[in-house]
């Protein structure tokens, strides 16, 4: 995944699922706990914890936690290496290989729930079934919860009329 990371970043979610499929399959088929528990921490934990939604890092709190940083850092460590420094290393120590147009709960709702929902007994292990469920569950559980929940088609309806009649109240006024 890392190679195909540096030869194409943009690889569509159909790339990497059918990329992805024949590990999946083998993990709805084997009957080697060992060899499940070592393709899902090796392959799916690495690839769906490395594609989730980052949120958004207020740049001016970013600037404040450096300038803390930098008239702290040498009592912290010190002062051998300054707080940017070390900012660096850390990215460098932690890239990700991470792909644009991978959305894991697209990828989970659309291939790993589907084939843990399989009623296929020649495609799925009926004792993989709840190996399976649980990676699905993991990925869902790694995305972020929104700042704001979306709202519903009625109430956004509600939202609207809601407005309107509040912009009506000020033209009267």
């Amino acid at each position: 995944m890392q190679e195909l990371n540096n030869v194409d970043k943009d690889a569509s979610l159909e790339q990497l699922a059918s990329l992805l499929q024949p590990f999946l399959r083998n993990l709805a088929q084997l009957s080697s706990c060992e060899l499940r528990e070592r393709l899902i921490e090796k392959v799916f934990y690495p690839v769906l914890e490395n594609n989730t939604t980052e949120k958004a890092v207020d740049s001016e709190e970013e600037e404040e936690a450096m300038k803390r940083k930098e008239k702290h850092h040498r009592t912290v460590d010190g002062g051998k290496l300054p707080p940017k420094t070390q900012r660096e290393i850390e990215d460098m120590l932690n890239q990700k290989y991470v792909f644009s147009g991978f959305n894991i709960l697209i990828y989970a709702q659309n291939h790993i729930l589907k084939m843990a929902s399989s009623t296929d007994e020649a495609e799925v292990n009926e004792s993989n079934r709840d190996v399976l469920y649980k990676l699905y569950d993991y990925a869902l559980e790694l995305e972020p919860t929104p700042d704001r929940p979306e709202l519903t088609w009625g109430q956004l309806q509600l939202v609207n009329k809601a407005r309107s009649f509040v912009t009506m109240k000020m033209r009267k006024r």
